[in-house]
């Protein structure tokens, strides 16, 4: 089990807990477990095996007794016993968002509420909202949130997919049964949500690949069926995985194919079938690459994260399309918590582990007063975080760090720091944390009049969705965009994976217009230095070149734009 799958066991069995009226301690302990997983930046079963784990705050030795069965064993009997006490309905129910164990327990005491459908029948007919500690405005979250799960039933995030395709992957390499196997589909397009697992594979032993497959792939749940050259697996967690084996000859044009998008294909299959040349069984010319393959026709190569058929296809035939940013090309990090506020590591250890990965700088960006319950830090704190780092720039000699921020934008779109300490920072990370419900027209008011504030320097996470949990806010993004465009403000593209926000539909139009973007980790923990890879694969669907992100300029070329964003020289330089 990863520690993801660990965390969500964890929170299940603090929210069946509430539903039983169990101990609110041993509720919050279970809840603080989960967080502490998450966070837990080294190998989870190396730290179960050594102990180490339990030298973590918030992991005592009755939890860590469970997480060592449930890494061990993929199961847990204690979760099993709470689940048999609730119907499965209501269990499905806590998955609402907006729904907690608290509501669920009062709405299942009350009404009878025990299944996603009676959930909805009692919000549509208003008795969720006649509840005490309800109302119209919760009865309508539930609403949306129910409409969320259903529209989102088999699909994952992009960060719970990869890592299993990788396994599988390198399972299948070192049984030596292929010569060649990628990642192909919307993992290959870096989909920031995904349905299944597509794989490719050239063997010229394909009978025993596609008959040894399931045992090959780690954790296999089902075999949906096996044919020639496909084989369809279901995985423990309900993930898809579809192999395809190929020969080495039809691997570049498979490859190609079986990456997509649809619409990609069938643009590709219309070119192909105007030059009348010979086509192979994907409707493609031959080609031992994908760059042959599109040369043949004529076109520019198409990276695999813009083969999503809007205006790719055009663009490669005049040529046009840029060379998009890498991650070898990030130079600096912006966007990191430490313990200050709800970071899992120290200002120094933050540090330390971002130089140690070979960066040149970072923007340390801990939270303001309004997120008490991040542990925001008060005028006072930042002082004194101030002394602290200017303390520590003589012991990274060489290594620039900035000193700055993630604020939060207030209703009004006013900085909850105020105009005045805000230039006390290097660099301001803006972003909406409350009032996601405000009324379309005043939140776009909201987030154009924040952008249009000289000293903010990021827009962070501009819409505030956490993929398959929350939408966005209902803003005219669009609007928000040219007003960042238009004052010069940067845009984040956050790495988090339950986030990778601002979304790419909205982003490639502003990218090819000149949008300067922020590419940050959203890191709180050492481990999550590593989201800055998200945060580049959705920064690739977007079009987005390295000339076109803060973290490609060194610390001197990130000074000049910071000063001539905020129109004055910078305080701590």
């Amino acid at each position: 089990m990863d520690k993801n799958e660990v965390a969500r066991v964890l929170e299940e069995i603090a929210a069946m807990l509430e539903l039983k009226g169990d101990d609110m301690f041993k509720v919050r302990a279970y809840d603080a477990g989960a967080r502490a997983i998450r966070g837990f930046p080294g190998d989870l079963e190396e730290a179960v095996r050594t102990r180490e784990l339990l030298e973590v705050r918030g992991i005592g030795k009755g939890l860590f007794s469970n997480i060592e069965t449930l890494v061990t064993t993929g199961a847990l009997p204690y979760h099993d016993e709470l689940r048999a006490l609730f119907p499965p309905g209501l269990r499905e129910c806590l998955r609402v968002p907006g729904f907690g164990a608290r509501k669920a327990k009062l709405a299942h005491a009350e009404l009878g509420i025990d299944s996603l459908d009676s959930l909805e029948k009692a919000c549509r007919d208003g008795r969720i909202a006649a509840l005490k500690g309800f109302g119209p405005a919760t009865q309508d979250r539930i609403l949306r949130g129910i409409e969320m799960l259903r529209t989102t039933v088999g699909l994952h995030r992009y960060s719970a997919v990869r890592w299993r395709a990788e396994d599988i992957v390198l399972a299948v390499q070192k049984a030596g049964l292929a010569s060649r196997i990628e990642i192909a589909g919307s993992l290959r397009r870096r989909r920031e949500i995904v349905g299944n697992i597509d794989l490719v594979a050239a063997s010229n032993r394909p009978v025993e690949l596609t008959r040894a497959f399931p045992d090959l792939a780690p954790g296999v749940g089902e075999v949906v069926s096996t044919g020639e050259g496909k084989v369809s697996l279901r995985l423990a967690e309900a993930i898809a995985v579809d192999l395809r084996v190929v020969s080495e000859d039809e691997f570049a044009a498979a490859l190609l194919y079986f990456t997509g998008s649809k619409d990609h294909n069938v643009a590709l299959a219309e070119i192909a079938k105007r030059k009348r040349g010979k086509r192979n069984a994907y409707g493609l010319p031959g080609g031992a690459t994908e760059e042959e393959i599109y040369r043949r026709l004529g076109l520019q190569f198409v990276p695999p994260e813009l083969r999503e058929g809007t205006d790719e296809i055009e663009a490669a035939a005049r040529g046009e399309i840029p060379k998009l940013v890498e991650a070898s090309d990030v130079r600096g990090l912006i966007h990191v918590h430490t313990t200050e506020s709800d970071g899992r590591a120290t200002l120094e250890e933050m540090i330390a582990a971002t130089r140690d990965a070979g960066y040149e700088w970072v923007a340390i960006t801990d939270h303001s007063p309004t997120a008490a319950y991040a542990g925001g830090l008060t005028p006072d704190r930042v002082r004194r975080q101030r002394l602290a780092i200017d303390a520590l720039r003589s012991r990274f000699p060489g290594f620039r760090i900035f000193h700055g921020t993630e604020a939060d934008i207030l209703a009004d779109g006013s900085i909850d720091f105020g105009d005045e300490f805000l230039g006390f920072f290097d660099i301001v990370v803006a972003s909406v944390h409350s009032r996601f419900g405000m009324p379309r027209d005043e939140q776009t008011k909201r987030l154009v009049r924040a952008v249009g504030n000289p000293l903010v320097s990021v827009l962070g996470h501009p819409t505030g969705r956490l993929l398959l949990t929350r939408k966005g806010v209902d803003a005219d993004m669009e609007k928000v965009l040219a007003a960042a465009l238009e004052s010069g403000c940067a845009v984040e593209i956050n790495g988090s994976p339950h986030r990778l926000d601002v979304d790419w539909r909205l982003a490639s139009g502003p990218a090819r217009r000149g949008m300067t973007f922020s590419l940050g980790p959203d890191a709180h923990s050492i481990r999550e230095l590593d989201n800055t890879d998200y945060a580049v694969g959705i920064a690739r669907k977007s079009w987005v070149t390295a000339a076109g992100t803060l973290n490609s300029m060194t610390a001197a070329g990130l000074v000049a734009w910071l000063e001539k964003r905020r129109g004055s020289p910078l305080p701590s330089i």
